[in-house]
């Protein structure tokens, strides 16, 4: 039918899903998507996973034709698959998943509410939404991120316009966290920013995350110290791009980042230019104790 053929061609929205090593949790993502009716593409790139990740996806691309499966050529990164997932999408909006979670039912309803009389292809949007925690252990979850009427700015929670995502995508090579580099340059150069107040996305929260929430502190302070290397490498590729305001904002992050790789915990309590919230989550990333604080005290240090 001709409807179905346009539906192919170009549907609503993309979701972007870049993989490795998911074969025990790649499923109930899909299958959470699936069952829902909406106009969208689910588009999955392996990143050359050494499990059954590939015939997972694999299955699921046979039997539903919503599903378009393609694989790195060797280990190049989540970035790498990222772009690659870009690339070979076709939506007006695109969304991105952790092969590891699970959207919830309201997931496609509110991304379709929120795009009404927007056009992908001429405007720079963004919108942000909220997203529930899950996890094995009751310390991490049930937890609604962020409180407030605010979204997330993490990748899961980003839905871009095709033309936005278009000043966005290539992610350099080599990156280390696109959430980073995402969330931040979204919302810098998007024209239309909307918030979406509902969770519609159900992060997982284990052992395997790449946020280490739940590992020893030498692990989670590598992931810190590759984290904050983003801002100062998004300064040197985009700054000529950002606003005075936006590139004034990135100077703080990179400015806490560098106290906070250093453990200078009062430094970053005294730098009046981050806002409050600002200066307490990054001061209880500062050190081994401040850090097993803030692990047992999950729910109440997170969302902020």
């Amino acid at each position: 039918m001709p409807g179905e053929s346009s539906q192919r061609v170009s549907p609503l929205v993309s979701v972007l899903v870049p993989v490795r090593n998911e074969e025990l949790y790649l499923g109930a993502l899909c299958e959470s998507l699936l069952r829902q009716v909406a106009d969208f593409e689910l588009v999955i790139v392996d990143d050359f996973s050494t499990d059954g990740t590939a015939t997972v996806a694999e299955n699921f691309a046979a039997r539903d034709c919503r599903v378009r499966f393609y694989r790195n050529n060797g280990n190049q990164g989540v970035a790498a698959a990222m772009s690659l997932a870009y690339f070979y999408s076709r939506g007006q909006f695109v969304a991105m998943a952790g092969g590891d979670d699970t959207v919830r039912p309201n997931y496609f309803s509110e991304l379709q509410r929120c795009t009404r009389n927007i056009d992908g292809h001429e405007v720079n949007f963004v919108a942000f939404s909220k997203l529930m925690t899950v996890s094995e252990d009751a310390r991490y979850d049930g937890q609604v991120c962020p409180r407030g009427n605010r979204g997330n700015r993490s990748v899961p929670c980003t839905l871009l316009s095709r033309r936005l995502g278009d000043e966005i995508f290539p992610l350099p090579a080599g990156l280390h966290e696109e959430d980073a580099w995402i969330g931040f340059l979204a919302e810098s150069l998007a024209d239309v920013v909307r918030e979406i107040p509902v969770a519609i996305y159900n992060y997982r929260i284990h052992a395997a995350n790449t946020n280490p929430r739940q590992s020893n502190w030498r692990d989670f302070d590598y992931f810190m110290r590759r984290y904050n290397q983003t801002f100062t490498i998004l300064r040197r590729e985009k700054g000529s791009k950002l606003r005075t305001r936006d590139r004034e904002r990135l100077d703080i992050l990179i400015r806490l980042g560098a106290y906070r790789d250093q453990g200078r915990t009062l430094a970053i309590l005294a730098t009046r230019s981050a806002t409050l919230v600002q200066r307490l989550r990054v001061a209880s990333q500062s050190s081994r104790t401040l850090y097993a604080l803030r692990s047992h005290f999950y729910k109440a240090f997170s969302g902020w």
